[in-house]
């Protein structure tokens, strides 16, 4: 073993380790799952648009900008054919901007002595520490995420206000269709009945129903088969205690989001992007990017030699990210849908 080997330091070799110690399975390299992030990275969600129109231009803010036509109300129309334009049709924009400076990173000592003195194998040991800041990181941003989603939740379309709509999850001690026929109803009143949107809680009612409602049977005498309807009308209900171990939404409260709401946006300062100077490969200093290869997400990364620790490298991942929601002017103010963000609060409950 080559203990002290800068070669696994080195952004390359660091990947290839990491993609190897990933695929080997380490049972003792548990990471905590976080189903917001996951579901915001997932292909489900994940649109593109927003995200690959990030702007590099200089000083410590990206932008992006999105364009868009705001819904054409059907009092516009006319009765009659008349080909007359009388109405304007205006493009909007808006403008997300994303600081470079926040976001989310950790970082760590690498001693080589000690890992000499536990007769570790080099690319094994760094990849194993590297995947515990990763997590660290990814955990963190999870929190982050909740909290702003919180702030993006928009209007019901069925109350035309934001708070919380109950949903019930147990009746007399029976399930109930409850849950699943109110937010069903709400996406038919938003007009998207085709769209099954995805339910994140860290609310146990939830997590009860959820597990529940896969093998529940008739309830409230109505006759209906909760398992046969969830599995033929219900959506994902995914389990995140974020949600409200964090305080984002209050108890029992749950956001319910129509995939491609909310995006994810993320900027690496260290991202190969002809800036000759984002990208560094020294001897005793390296950065750049690396990827998590359990979640796909690619973090700045940076190894400086301690020169004052001496066989000692610290190391540091991180990452500028921000949720982003629809823009607040999609539907005009006359508009039934005015307020509406496909962002929904719900709250389980038991009666």
């Amino acid at each position: 073993m080559s203990y002290g080997s800068l070669d696994i330091i080195a952004c390359p070799n660091a990947q290839d380790s990491l993609t190897d110690y990933f695929v080997s399975g380490d049972p003792t390299a548990r990471r905590e799952d976080k189903a917001l992030t996951n579901f915001l990275l997932s292909d489900t969600n994940r649109r593109g648009v927003l995200q690959n129109a990030v702007s590099v231009g200089g000083g410590h803010k990206r932008t992006v900008e999105l364009t868009y036509f705001p819904r054409v109300e059907a009092t516009s129309t006319s009765a009659t054919p008349d080909c007359t334009p009388t109405t304007a049709l205006t493009e909007c924009s808006t403008t997300y901007e994303i600081d470079t400076t926040a976001g989310t990173s950790n970082n760590m000592t690498l001693d080589l002595r000690k890992l000499e003195k536990g007769c570790a194998d080099d690319e094994f040991y760094y990849s194993k520490l590297l995947m515990q800041l990763f997590d660290s990181v990814y955990r963190k941003m999870n929190t982050t995420n909740a909290t702003q989603l919180a702030a993006l939740v928009g209007n019901h379309a069925t109350t035309g206000t934001s708070a919380a709509v109950n949903v019930t999850t147990t009746s007399s001690g029976n399930y109930s269709n409850d849950f699943v026929q109110k937010i069903l109803f709400e996406m038919a009143e938003s007009e998207i009945a085709e769209v099954k949107p995805v339910a994140i809680s860290g609310s146990q009612k939830v997590w009860n129903y959820k597990n529940a409602s896969e093998f529940a049977r008739a309830v409230d005498g109505l006759n209906i088969d909760v398992a046969d309807y969830t599995a033929s009308y219900g959506f994902p209900i995914l389990y995140d205690r974020d949600i409200n171990g964090s305080g984002a939404f209050a108890a029992d409260e749950f956001p319910v989001i129509v995939p491609g709401a909310v995006q994810l946006l993320t900027f690496n300062r260290f991202a190969e992007d002809g800036n000759s100077v984002a990208v560094i490969d020294e001897g005793l200093y390296k950065q750049g990017t690396i990827v998590d290869p359990r979640t796909g997400v690619r973090f700045d990364y940076v190894a400086d030699y301690n020169k004052c620790e001496g066989l000692a490298w610290d190391i540091w991942v991180g990452l500028s990210h921000k949720l982003v929601g629809m823009p607040t002017d999609m539907f005009n103010p006359s508009d039934r849908l005015e307020g509406v963000t496909y962002v929904y609060n719900f709250k389980a409950v038991a009666s």
